[in-house]
Order: structure tokens, then sequence, then C-alpha cells
């Protein structure tokens, strides 16, 4: 069994002094409600209602939904969102579980708050003993991580206890409050908490651990950051990434459709383009992901609502909104400048501000992609089709299968641009 209290060292200190420094996260959608200028810049790319589709076919935010999961709290004003946090955290290390990752960026969020926590007076106070109880969280869940057998069931407690600290986390402590280390370390959860959270994971299991969903071999990022995107806006990231989808997980009762909510994903998708843009990947350590959907799972119904960012939002849109981000937000200090490598991410920000051609290396790299060249030398130009019994490994299924995917994603801009390569020399067929 890995042991996950070596995640952090003895005292914490190498890791909470390079993170403690950090800005309490605000909420994509506080900033939305805070920044009109930045509202505006989303509302001009809203998705529309109509455009979003369903798994099962069901119309999307419709009372065709069947309620599996109610929520009987009896206080569902402040354990409602306890709930909510503690099942993302669930659902995160059973995806994890199933895929078999290690990635423990699944709970970054609640490390941060423990770390906060251990700066309180409240907290040093207790000595070792509430360091000792995190430890002993942390091998539990490694446990479950390491052996398939192990039902999700065992950490219901321990999320719950992560969702309060990610909500220390995320909200302004004021020095003169008192922060409860028991409530939020030791004192067990309610009955119908740990209730309430059993049913959303029987539904979960059900209807979202399915191969139309997510597969062994799936590529998947927890709490998926948006590198210089979500500087920008004092920190932004998403639930879940799963080939190509950006996950919204929901466990409200309500199977409305969410103005805000919908100005919140589509905002982190333009973060995503803003971050690809200015190549975060290498300058600022974010994991690149090319987001083609976003989606709304509605835990409580088992349902999913998809809308397709790629086919409705053309790639030249996508420019402009980037360029208009990044002139909005021109001012912006962003924090902590000591531990980023900015000088590369400003100066393409400049270029963006300024319209200058963005990233024109990263877009050719692009279309020179092994694979892509391979299915266009091979399908393509010779407009040959597909032949399974041509195809002697797999690791040349793998190629043919993931070019066309690539192709297929091209916008119409960026197929005349590979042509322009190939006619030019430059791809070397």
């Amino acid at each position: 069994m890995l042991l996950y209290s070596s995640f952090f060292c003895a005292d914490c200190q190498c890791y909470a002094k390079k993170r403690g420094r950090e800005r309490d996260k605000m909420s994509l959608t506080s900033k939305i409600d805070k920044d009109k200028a930045f509202k505006e810049i989303l509302l001009s790319v809203e998705p529309n209602k109509d455009d979003y589709y369903t798994l099962s076919k069901n119309e999307p935010f419709s009372e065709q939904y069947n309620l599996y999961a109610p929520n009987n709290l009896s206080n569902p004003q402040s354990d409602s969102k306890l709930v909510g946090t503690a099942f993302d955290y669930l659902a995160r290390l059973r995806i994890g579980q199933f895929i078999k990752s290690k990635d423990m960026k699944m709970i970054e969020v609640s490390k941060m708050g423990f770390y906060k926590l251990m700066k309180r007076p409240e907290y040093k106070k207790r000595n070792l003993e509430p360091s000792q109880s995190y430890r002993s969280w942390m091998d539990q869940m490694g446990a479950y991580l390491d052996d398939s057998s192990i039902p999700i069931s065992n950490l219901y407690e321990i999320a719950v206890h992560l969702a309060k600290l990610e909500h220390i986390k995320r909200r302004t402590v004021k020095k003169e409050e008192i922060l409860d280390v028991d409530y939020l370390l030791f004192e067990p959860s309610s009955k119908e908490i740990i209730d309430d959270l059993d049913n959303l994971m029987i539904v979960f299991e059900e209807k979202f651990m399915i191969p139309k969903i997510i597969k062994k071999k799936s590529e998947v990022v927890f709490n998926p950051d948006f590198g210089i995107g979500s500087l920008l806006v004092d920190g932004a990231d998403g639930d879940l990434f799963i080939d190509g989808t950006l996950y919204d997980f929901k466990t409200t009762k309500e199977s409305i459709f969410g103005k805000k909510d919908n100005l919140q994903l589509i905002g982190y998708f333009l973060l995503n383009e803003l971050a690809i843009e200015t190549m975060s990947d290498e300058l600022l350590g974010y994991r690149h992901i090319d987001i083609n959907r976003i989606a709304f799972y509605k835990a409580r119904y088992g349902e999913i609502e998809y809308y397709d960012v790629r086919e409705y939002l053309p790639y030249r849109d996508v420019r402009q909104k980037i360029k208009e981000i990044a002139i909005h937000f021109k001012d912006k200090k962003i924090s902590p400048q000591s531990l980023l490598n900015l000088d590369g991410v400003k100066k393409v920000l400049v270029e963006i501000r300024n319209g200058e051609k963005m990233d024109n290396e990263k877009q050719e790299s692009k279309l020179k992609d092994k694979q892509l060249i391979y299915v266009v030398n091979n399908y393509i130009i010779p407009q040959k089709k597909f032949d399974f019994n041509e195809i002697k490994t797999k690791e040349e299924l793998k190629d043919v299968t993931e070019g066309f995917e690539k192709f297929n994603q091209l916008s119409e801009e960026e197929i005349d641009e590979l042509f322009d390569l190939i006619q030019n020399g430059n791809l070397g067929l």
C-alpha cells in the first residue's frame, strides 16, 4: 500500500511556505458578478440553452428528468453546500480508483485549507493531533486508490472533512475569527449527510461511471486550472476534465437552466484558451487540456447536459474574446510574482492585446502533429476510405484513430492553413 502521508513533509512547512502567499480563491461566478465588463465579454458568447443536449435524450434542463437522490436534509441552507463539495471529492476519488490514478491534485484545495488552518493559533494549541488525523485520511485515501475492492463508502466521513477544509480555503478568515478545529477535523457528520452522499454516489456509479463517459485509459485531469487565465481572475479551477469534456458537478435539487453556471463554464473555456495561447504549460506549469465540450452533471438526477463549444463558437470568435480578456485585464497585478515565470507570458499577452498573430509557432506545431500528418498523407489527400483489415498493429490503429479525431477538430481556418503548408511543401509529404 502506498502511504500518502508522505505526500507532505513532516511539519508541512516546505509546501506551506511555497503556497501560503496565494490569495484565497474567488469563485468565477463571484468575479463575474462583480466585474461587469468581464461579464459582458462572456455574455457575448453565452451558450444557448437550446444548444445543449443530454446523454439520456431527455430535454435538457427539463421536468423530464427522474429525481433519484432527493435532498432531504433538515438544514439544506448550510448542509447542501457541504454535501455538494464532499460529493465532488468522492466522485474524483472514485474516478481515480477506476483509472488507477495517484494524482492527489484531486484533493489539493482541501490541502490548502489544511495549511491555512495550520497557521492559526487554534490549530497550534492542539499540537500534533490534528496533523496526525490528516495523515490518517491521506493513508485511507491512498489505500482506496490502490485497491479496487475497497468501497467508496469508506471515505464518506473523510470527504465531509475535506469539504469543510476547502470552504476554509475559499473564503476570507478574519484574524479575530476563531475557527472550530473540532468541527473541521474531528466532529462526525450527521446520518442524513452520510445517507445523502450514499444516494448520490449510487446514482453516480450507475449514470456516470459508464463506458460512454469514462474508460480505463481516458485522459483525466482533476481540478484543472487555466494557467494565466486563472491568475487574472484571482483563481479559477474546474471540477473535472475527461477526454475533451470539462464537467461541472451540481448537487442542486433544481433541474433548471442556470445563467450564472452557464457563464461560469464558458468562462472556464475562454480562460483555458488564453492559457494555451500564452503557452502557460511551458511557462507556468499549467497542464494543457483541449476543451471541446462543456457539461453539467446533475448528480441528483444522473443527467448530463452537454454543449459542443467547437461547434457553436467559431475559432475566429474565440481569438477575438481572448484578445478582449487580455485587454480587460491589462493592468492586473499577478501574484505571487516570485513563484512564476511571467516574462514570456506577459510578452504574449501584449501581442494578443495589440492584435498581433498569436502563437504562430504553436499553431504550426499543432498542424505538424505526426498522427495528423499520417492521416492526411494516407487518407485525406488520396481520399482513401478507412479499412480496418489493413491495420497491422495497435499502434497504427491508435495513430489513425487519433489522427482522424485531430483532423475533425480543426477549424475551417486551420484546415486552410494546413493545406497551405502542404501546398508549400512545409509538411514533408
